[in-house]
């Protein structure tokens, strides 16, 4: 008997496009401002880091794996104590983080 194959959600395909999208264009960013800069070279190695996890997350989490959706919320809870650490965390940095989980708990059920 053929396996039944798993229709990905367009909620899904939708939100990791543009979080990839956002990912690499927010990666790219960072070395030309100025904030970071006066940090040093472990921020960015951070950011380098952090980027490659996300990235991890956002390709398991299109998979339906429920590990791509804790990777994210893991990453998502460290970003936001750097943020909190240099004084730049905002109401608006936590917004589209926790959308992206809203929506991986959504579909949890439909995960592996």
């Amino acid at each position: 008997m053929p396996e039944l194959v798993k229709r990905r959600p367009l909620s899904i395909v939708v939100l990791c496009t543009l979080a990839v999208i956002g990912t690499v264009l927010g990666a790219a960013s960072v070395p030309f401002m100025q904030q970071v800069r006066a940090l040093g070279t472990w921020y960015l190695a951070y950011i380098g880091v952090a980027t490659v996890v996300g990235l991890g997350a956002l390709w398991g989490y299109f998979q339906l794996k429920r590990w791509g959706v804790l990777l994210y919320l893991g990453l998502t809870a460290a970003n936001q104590i750097v943020l909190w650490r240099f004084h730049w965390w905002t109401p608006q940095s936590l917004m589209m983080p926790l959308i992206v989980i809203a929506v991986g708990l959504a579909n949890w059920k439909d995960m592996d």
